[in-house]
């Protein structure tokens, strides 16, 4: 093989273990949550979900850092709020209204879902979305 295609398979592993994690052979650690605080760690390509819920799960990112992802998904008709540190603002298209602190809420509608990236220590940016998902302050 020329060092071209070896420099080509390992950049296609390094970005399928970006997608998943820390191993790029297992599946993101789905965690159903009541409201709760998400450590460092978890927001390394964790998937969160609001199963079981009997009403609006809230869930606290930590401190924004690069690389830092995590998704959520609604699966149960409860809104999910996800808040960002105080310091911290979301980035979605199409929304300049976050201000720093500001929480991403997702309707009560199952299947509502949304992937955050922490771009630098500040910002986290909504990288996909399906069904709505709005600033609340």
């Amino acid at each position: 093989m020329t060092a071209r295609v070896l420099a080509l398979m390992f950049l296609a592993i390094v970005c399928v273990a970006g997608s998943y994690g820390t191993d790029p052979f297992l599946p993101p650690t789905i965690v159903s949550a009541a409201s709760a605080a998400i450590g460092t760690s978890q927001c390394l390509g964790h998937t969160w979900t609001n199963e079981g819920a009997g009403g609006t799960i809230i869930l606290d990112l930590p401190k924004a850092s690069v690389g830092q992802r995590c998704t959520f998904v609604v699966v149960t008709a409860q809104l999910l709020t996800v808040n960002p540190n105080i310091a911290d603002r979301f980035i979605q298209a199409g929304v300049a209204t976050f201000a720093d602190g500001d929480a991403l809420q997702g309707a009560a509608t199952i299947g509502t879902t949304v992937t955050i990236y922490a771009v630098n220590a500040t910002r986290w940016v909504v990288t996909s979305q399906t069904g709505t998902w709005s600033d609340v302050n």
